[in-house]
């Protein structure tokens, strides 16, 4: 079962009221927030970007306490064909 919370290294989108005003703050996941965007498609843009250059996954919280999942750029490992396998 995949974990429902970020780890660390993962970028998450947290969503914020700052001066009344809904933000999309972006960060990783054991860090503070680095940037702030004004609506919600900027910051998954930007976000997305940031994770795929670092092969983490993208994460979004409305409440910073739930997550989902928004993409997920990790390395998958190729299941070896066993008729390409090496004879020894």
């Amino acid at each position: 079962m995949a974990p429902s919370i970020p780890e660390p290294g993962d970028v998450v989108i947290r969503a914020e009221y700052r001066h009344g005003y809904p933000v999309y703050v972006l960060h990783v996941s054991t860090g503070p927030g680095q940037f702030l965007w004004r609506t919600r498609e900027e910051a998954i843009a930007s976000g997305s970007r940031f994770a795929h250059r670092y092969g983490v996954r993208l994460w979004i919280s409305q409440d910073g306490v739930t997550f989902a999942v928004v993409e997920d750029f990790r390395a998958v490992d190729p299941v070896p064909d066993p008729k390409f396998a090496p004879h020894l």
